[in-house]
C-alpha cells in the first residue's frame, strides 16, 4: 500500500479541522438561539436592540429608564442568557 502524499494528508487534515469548526459554530448558534428564546419577549426585544447597536442612551430614552437602570437591565439579561446557556451545555475535553 502506498503512503499518501504529504500534501494530500495535510489537505485532509485541514478539511477535517474546517468541518469540525463549522459543526461547532452551528452548535453554538443553535444553543444560543434556544437560550435566547428562553428569555421573556420584552427582554428578547431589549437585548436584540442592544446587540444590534442601540446605545444605553437610546435604550434609556425609548424605554423611559435612566442609563443606570438600562445598564442594570442589560447586565441582568446577559446573566440570564448565560445561565440558560450553561444549563444546556456540558464541556467535553
Amino acid at each position: 500500500m502506498k503512503r499518501p502524499k504529504p500534501d494530500l494528508t495535510e489537505e485532509v487534515s485541514e478539511l477535517l479541522l474546517q468541518s469540525t469548526l463549522v459543526e461547532a459554530h452551528e452548535e453554538v448558534n443553535r444553543r444560543f438561539e434556544i437560550a435566547f428564546q428562553s428569555l421573556d419577549k420584552k427582554t428578547q426585544a431589549f437585548l436584540s436592540e442592544y446587540f444590534n447597536g442601540a446605545t444605553l442612551e437610546e435604550l434609556s430614552q425609548e424605554h423611559s429608564l435612566t442609563p443606570q437602570e438600562t445598564a442594570h437591565w442589560i447586565n441582568q439579561a446577559k446573566r440570564d442568557l448565560l445561565r440558560s446557556l450553561q444549563r444546556g451545555t456540558s464541556v467535553r475535553q
